[in-house]
């Protein structure tokens, strides 16, 4: 009897390690999902941080927008398929509570002004602006992206963990 169950149990869980197998396997499935902004103001983690393409578009209109909000002394914008990437320098004095509302405002900005992107991250880090604006000139100088897309991605994955 005990050897009847262990087999029948056995067979159940065969059977459900299948199901689940093949359920996750579906390569016609579209998997994405827009994440919930999270406490910090992050629109969720960047869906397009490896475009089939390994495009990155400086985008220094967007910067410029960027730059008319209350409170940002320079700005620096990459997009990389749907998501932006924004460095900013603050204003001295500003703190956490109004930096946190700025930021918010900086999302309402870029996504206004390209209505493409969905997803945007910004960072006040001065090491972050400088890394953006890095990037951008690489770019700016006839860098080949492809070059500089294995820094950008890895960069991305530090100051954003949640990246994809």
């Amino acid at each position: 009897m005990k050897q009847r169950t262990l087999r029948h149990a056995s067979g159940a869980l065969i059977a459900g390690s299948l199901l689940m197998f093949a359920a996750g396997c579906n390569p016609g499935a579209n998997n994405n999902t827009t994440a919930p902004r999270n406490a910090a103001g992050y629109a969720g983690a960047p869906r397009a941080v490896r475009p089939a393409d390994h495009r990155i578009l400086v985008q220094r209109d967007i910067a410029d927008r960027v730059v008319r909000v209350a409170h940002v002394q320079a700005a620096s914008v990459l997009v990389a398929g749907n998501t932006a990437y924004v460095g900013v320098r603050l204003q001295p004095g500003v703190h956490t509570g109004l930096a946190q509302r700025v930021k918010n405002r900086i999302i309402s900005t870029v996504k206004a002004a390209h209505p493409g992107i969905t997803t945007v991250f910004v960072s006040a880090n001065p090491d972050v602006f400088l890394h953006l604006q890095t990037f951008a000139n690489d770019i700016a100088q006839g860098r080949p992206v492809e070059a500089v897309w294995g820094n950008f991605q890895s960069f991305v994955r530090r100051v954003w963990p949640t990246a994809r």
